[in-house]
């Protein structure tokens, strides 16, 4: 299950990345810094998705410095008549809060600003000294 939110904030990473205007500029991804071959892996991760029952189909886009380097149907878009997905296929998407929020925290931990190891009290004072579910103190900045 893990894998299958990877993808998914793949997905919706890709989605928020994407230029509002509909002529994005195109490019191989050599052109635009990216590996093909590391790119590759995206699409034979969701095909065994696929063939897992783990995913019906996808729709994939990767920009990079607003050049759009891959944009990919994958599976199918409705199984029972095996209709294939189009790339220009539209989504009900609900419950953005928590991509979104992912997002800004990976953008946040690559500048430096967060690490994953701070404890939450450096950014919201109001939760030093919350004790864990077992009634055990938190653990202080340091402690292992």
């Amino acid at each position: 299950m893990k894998t299958f939110g990877s993808a998914c904030l793949l997905a919706v990473a890709a989605t928020l990345c994407m230029p509002a205007a509909p002529q994005a500029v195109t490019a191989r991804p050599e052109q635009a810094g990216m590996s093909s071959d590391r790119l590759g892996r995206l699409d034979g991760f969701l095909s065994r998705m696929q063939a897992e029952g783990k995913l019906a189909g996808a729709v994939t886009a990767v920009v990079r410095r607003g050049t759009l380097v891959s944009l990919k149907a994958h599976g199918f878009a409705d199984l029972e008549t095996k209709r294939p997905m189009q790339a220009d296929a539209i989504f009900q998407i609900q419950s953005m809060t928590k991509p979104i929020a992912t997002v800004a925290v990976l953008m946040l931990m690559e500048e430096g600003r967060l690490q994953l190891a701070d404890p939450v009290a450096k950014f919201l004072p109001e939760f030093a000294g919350v004790q864990t579910p077992h009634i055990e103190p938190a653990k202080q900045p340091g402690q292992r």
